[in-house]
Formats: structure tokens, C-alpha cells, sequence
């Protein structure tokens, strides 16, 4: 029976080791790597387990990254098990987005609350004297704020 792994793809950290074969059918593979017998120089062990109990992820010793080059799942070092919650949060930030823009797309009361949203803002604003955004201004802070992140993220 082959080994198979679960890996998020932005960061190479190992989320699971199966020694049974576990298929990982739900995984997204926008965000996720499925393996099939790479190496374990290091075990199979990502997290300590009691009885039934699974213990924490990003254990310094148990937490295992991806080496692509030689398909090794090795230990991770601490600064890479630092960088592992920023990837997940940035991760789950995206597929958010995807799931927005899936509900605005095929639903419509989903959009006009969106819209509904900006109107009480941009009144809000006008009832403090401030300029009222047009949506290009709001598309263009967003890009902003992305834009400040992804240099924050890459500092």
C-alpha cells in the first residue's frame, strides 16, 4: 500500500502523512499537493498523537516540509514553521475571495447586499463630509491593501 501525503502548496508544510493510502479526494489542488510515496528521512509523524488525541501542527522536531527538488518530506526548521501560519492565513484569504466572487456570480441577492453595503458606506461618508467612492476607488483601495500585503508578506 502506498504512503501519500497532504501538502499545502505555497509553503511545502506536510498537514498529513498516511501510511494507509488515505486518497485526500477533498483537497483543492489549487492549495494542495497530494504525494504518493516520497521520501521520509524523518518519519511519518507531523504531530504528537495521545491515544486519540491529535496534538498540535508546527512542533519544531515533528513538522515536516517539502523538499520538491528530491520529493523528501523532511523536518522543518523553526524559521520555515514561522512562515507556515502567514501561507495558510494568506491561503484561506484567497479561497475566501474565490467563495465572494462565486456568490456574487450566481447569486444576486448576494451582490445586492454587497451593493446595499457601499451605499451605507459612501452615506456614511457623505454625512461626515467626506467624497463619496465611485467603484473604480473601491476596486483601486483593494489593490491597495493586496498590494501592501503581498509587500509586507514578501519583507
Amino acid at each position: 500500500m502506498p504512503i501519500t501525503a497532504l501538502v499545502r502548496s505555497s509553503s511545502g508544510e506536510v498537514l498529513k502523512i498516511s501510511p494507509k493510502g488515505q486518497p485526500f479526494d477533498d483537497a483543492d489542488p489549487t492549495y494542495f499537493t497530494i504525494l504518493t510515496d516520497p521520501l521520509l528521512p524523518d518519519g511519518n509523524q507531523v504531530r504528537d498523537t495521545t491515544g486519540e488525541d491529535l496534538g498540535p501542527l508546527r512542533v519544531l522536531g515533528l513538522a515536516k516540509i517539502l523538499d520538491s527538488d528530491t520529493v523528501t518530506l523532511r523536518n522543518a526548521t523553526q524559521p520555515e514553521i514561522d512562515d507556515f501560519a502567514d501561507d495558510q492565513e494568506d491561503d484561506e484569504d484567497e479561497q475566501d475571495r474565490e467563495q465572494a466572487q462565486e456568490l456574487a456570480d450566481t447569486h444576486p441577492q448576494f451582490s445586492k447586499m454587497v451593493s446595499m453595503i457601499f451605499r451605507a458606506i459612501n452615506e456614511t461618508r457623505a454625512d461626515a463630509g467626506l467624497s463619496r467612492w465611485t467603484v473604480a476607488e473601491r476596486r483601486s483601495r483593494a489593490r491597495a491593501v493586496r498590494r501592501r500585503r503581498d509587500e509586507r508578506d514578501n519583507d
